[in-house]
């Protein structure tokens, strides 16, 4: 079931809760097409035309799912995104500092070579 697969993906990639729910909704969702279509040869196409676009379907299967839960997973990865967004910041501040740096101690080795030689 090719069609039932890739139409799983696009239903599994809108959903946005805890993975023990998607993990449940999604073998929901797989019992169900598998019940209602007997045709392994069904295509994406049809089984959208059937079911309707993955988006909607999960937003249905969303409705399930606890409103805390759904909050509490939205906030986890926006912290996460956070934390990442200053780990990449703090990371590219050091590196600009070590460039600098280089860069004031190559200028100072020259001033320092050119005045220790006497001649």
């Amino acid at each position: 079931m090719e069609g039932a697969d890739r139409y799983i993906r696009a239903v599994k990639q809108n959903l946005e809760c805890p993975a023990k729910y998607k993990k449940a909704l999604i073998s929901g969702l797989r019992e169900e097409i598998d019940a209602r279509f007997c045709d392994d040869r069904l295509s994406y196409t049809e089984i959208v035309a059937a079911i309707g676009e993955p988006a909607d379907a999960a937003r249905e299967l969303m409705s399930s799912v606890p409103e805390t839960e759904i909050a509490r997973y939205k906030k986890r990865w926006l912290r996460a995104a956070i934390i990442a967004g200053v780990v990449l910041l703090i990371a590219a501040l050091i590196f600009a500092a070590e460039i600098i740096v280089g860069i004031i101690k190559s200028r100072t080795m020259e001033w320092e070579i050119y005045i220790s030689d006497p001649y």
